[in-house]
């Protein structure tokens, strides 16, 4: 296939010149005349083209990504047509002297529409296989929405400088607030919210829209909208939007020459609502700085924290001596361990040629989904992700390791979580079948929910030293209803014990987030 058909395909924004657009991936392509050879790494050892895994990127592939969801596809054109992505630059080219633009919170927002009721065929790509939506997908359409109300945000208008290169710094919380359905129109929007030198936060909701959905030239658009605001989480407003999500991401801003932080655009604050915001921002931002301090990576449990590790090692320790004293509700932490080995293809790039972080947030829910389903015996429901940092940037070629296990279960209250009676109350579409046999609901469990924490861990490895470096960790809680059989985390390791607090600590601060992510939106 000649590059000019390859870039007729849809999708394809040819915006460079021809010969950086796209290079050839596979050894048996053919390159035209005007094409430049490929580029790589010749392995003395084998005598073999090696294509260079964790070394600058060499290849060129088309500036727009295709293979993602029908949202994140249309997020991404929109940001070229508007010139808000940066182009490559010249090596040599030197820092262009930058004029900060006050904006207002409402100038960085950005909606898509999932019109699933209106346009049945969207639910294609986001259809799990009992029918309803797939959460990771819409954390990759999360990932791309904040991304795009950061470009947004740092858009000086000027065409004599040029964009930003915007990242994903990290996910600091996501809270389901109701089950997503599958046969509503659903509307994703965000804006910044919080700013500080070259940081963004950037709040982001998914709810359900009653207005009448139509196609446009460039997606889909409202036919007499009411608003242009997300919706502050809770029963359906006067507008008749009922909220299901809420999320908060932080994203930071690159010179696209030096690739240094850049300072952003300064916020302007004009209702008591949007300063409330701000402020709670300000704080948000720094009490991750202290948990970043106080993490068990930097300094020891505390004392209460320590006395439970010793409680627990002693009973883990009678279990090890004599298997069969260990009580049927009691699951040892390896137990409970899944794993998976990805090789990153170009098609799960990001418009940086780095793997999406939208995807990678998909790989970990997917393998965290399985490790719930495999530890309760039924389906679980998902409840909230947070306090995801992206440590490093994933390269196209890599072998993704993906490591999950439970660290921390415990029987909570309903009303603990300010998002979980909405979640547990609905329909979960368990059968009877799907719960442990003999453990009839006692009375002490009712207005009861079993919740419990995965971990996630990421792992690059070079494949041609094996050496392995942590790039991502994901923390997700899950729940299921009372009536299902309830176990008990049991660490055995001093490895397994600080998995356990983190575990313990994360609960504690999930309780703590659920509420500061219901604040309202506007």
């Amino acid at each position: 296939m000649s590059l000019k058909r390859i870039l007729q395909v849809p999708g394809y924004i040819p915006k460079l010149p021809t010969t950086t657009l796209l290079r050839g991936f596979h050894s048996n392509y053919t390159l035209s005349a005007e094409e430049k050879p490929l580029e790589g790494t010749h392995c003395e050892l084998t005598g073999k083209f090696l294509f260079p895994f964790e070394k600058p990127r060499t290849h060129k592939w088309s500036v727009l990504p295709r293979f993602r969801n029908p949202a994140t596809n249309r997020l991404w054109t929109k940001r070229f047509i508007n010139d808000l992505e940066p182009t490559p630059q010249s090596p040599t080219s030197k820092p262009i002297e930058r004029v900060l633009v006050p904006k207002k919170m409402m100038d960085s927002y950005v909606e898509e529409f999932l019109p699933f009721k209106s346009f049945p065929a969207e639910l294609e790509n986001y259809v799990n296989f009992y029918g309803g939506v797939r959460i990771g997908k819409i954390f990759e359409d999360l990932d791309a929405m904040a991304g795009s109300a950061a470009y947004q945000h740092c858009d000086d208008g000027l065409t004599s400088t040029p964009p930003l290169t915007i990242v994903t710094a990290s996910v600091d919380r996501i809270d389901l607030l109701s089950r997503i359905p599958a046969n509503e129109d659903l509307r994703l929007s965000a804006y910044v919210t919080f700013v500080g030198k070259s940081s963004m936060e950037i709040s982001l909701a998914l709810d359900i829209i009653h207005d009448k959905i139509v196609e446009a030239e460039d997606g889909y658009i409202i036919e007499n909208p009411t608003s242009v605001a997300a919706n502050s989480p809770g029963a359906p407003d006067s507008e008749g939007r009922t909220p299901i999500l809420v999320a908060k991401f932080t994203m930071v801003a690159r010179d696209p020459v030096t690739g240094k932080a850049a300072r952003v655009n300064p916020l302007v604050l004009e209702t008591d609502e949007e300063r409330e915001l701000f402020r709670l921002g300000a704080e948000h931002k720094a009490s991750k700085q202290f948990e970043a301090d106080t993490s068990l990576e930097k300094a020891p449990p505390t004392v209460q924290e320590m006395f439970l590790v010793h409680k627990l090692h002693l009973e883990s320790k009678q279990y090890a001596l004599d298997v069969s004293k260990k009580p049927k509700d009691v699951i040892f932490m390896s137990e409970t361990e899944k794993e998976s080995v990805t090789l990153c293809m170009p098609q799960d790039r990001n418009i940086h040629n780095k793997i999406f972080g939208g995807y990678l947030m998909r790989l970990a829910y997917e393998l965290a989904y399985c490790t719930a389903i495999s530890f309760t015996n039924c389906r679980p429901f998902f409840l909230a992700l947070d306090d995801i940092l992206f440590k490093s940037p994933v390269n196209i070629g890599s072998m993704l390791h993906l490591k999950a296990k439970v660290v921390y279960s415990e029987k909570i209250e309903l009303s603990t979580f300010a998002t979980l009676q909405n979640v547990v109350q609905q329909p979960l579409e368990i059968s009877q079948a799907d719960l442990n046999k003999g453990d009839a609901l006692e009375s002490e469990d009712e207005g009861m929910v079993n919740t419990f924490q995965v971990t996630v861990d990421a792992f690059v490895e070079d494949p041609l030293t094996g050496e392995q470096n942590n790039t991502n960790t994901f923390h997700f809680t899950f729940g299921v209803p009372s009536t299902v059989k309830f176990l008990k985390v049991m660490p055995q390791s001093y490895d397994d014990s600080m998995q356990y607090i983190e575990g313990k600590r994360r609960k504690e601060k999930s309780i703590e987030m659920s509420r500061y992510n219901q604040l309202p939106l506007r």
